[in-house]
């Protein structure tokens, strides 16, 4: 399980636009539901962020267990 971190501006109308990175990277299509976790952060701060779900290698260690 992939998640993203990015920073974006509220624009018009209360959107938020998700960076095609992001889209990409998660293979994200529409009407695909994603969890969303907001927090108001300094200005000047800027990035990407892709990771991997730490509990995702648990959940993958424990589908591999029940395979042998």
């Amino acid at each position: 399980m992939l998640s993203g971190t990015f920073i974006a501006e509220v624009q018009e109308k209360n959107r938020i636009e998700i960076p095609a990175e992001i889209l990409n990277k998660l293979d994200l299509q529409e009407g695909d539901r994603v969890e969303v976790s907001l927090k108001r952060i300094r200005p000047g701060k800027i990035g990407i962020r892709i990771a991997k779900n730490p509990l995702s290698k648990l959940i993958d260690l424990a589908g591999e267990r029940k395979n042998q």
